[in-house]
């Protein structure tokens, strides 16, 4: 995933970028309808879950493909032998979290955490009568941003 993801020379790249502006492009597009008229049900569906459902598998995985998992292993392994210690798996597992701690509070994933946060709300307060139709409000910024990276 990493090709489709990063890296610019990857000729499937492109394809991947063309139909992630069209799915924000189109939630803007249904976004800004429901204002001036009442949506359709598919249109509500197909913007609440199917584009949101994207978007969060998206998400994950930035999240997956920003550092080698493997690398930082094996760099904690050599670090603790070298210092003549016994391995630890929890500070190399520490050592993976940090370093996707530090992707999560990028400017970028925040933005494409926003995207998503109204559809991950509903589905854990789902049945609730709090409504997150306020959260909806971050999807005009959140297109712009990330078609700045598109």
């Amino acid at each position: 995933f990493y090709n489709l993801m990063e890296n610019n020379s990857y000729r499937y790249k492109k394809y991947f970028d063309v139909v992630m502006v069209v799915l924000i492009l189109s939630s803007v597009i249904i976004l800004i309808r429901e204002v001036k008229y009442e949506s359709h049900d598919f249109l509500q569906f197909f913007n609440d879950y199917i584009i949101s459902i994207v978007f969060l598998i998206e998400y994950l995985l930035r999240m997956w493909v920003y550092n080698d998992n493997s690398k930082l292993i094996i760099d904690r392994y050599e670090h603790d032998e070298f210092l003549q210690r016994e391995f630890s798996p929890r500070k190399a597992l520490r050592d993976i979290i940090r370093v996707k701690f530090q992707y999560m509070s990028s400017p970028t994933a925040i933005i494409d955490l926003f995207a998503i946060m109204p559809f991950s709300m509903n589905c854990v307060y789902c049945g609730s009568s709090f409504s997150f139709g306020c959260l909806s409000s971050f999807a005009i910024p959140t297109a712009y941003a990330i078609c700045f990276r598109y």
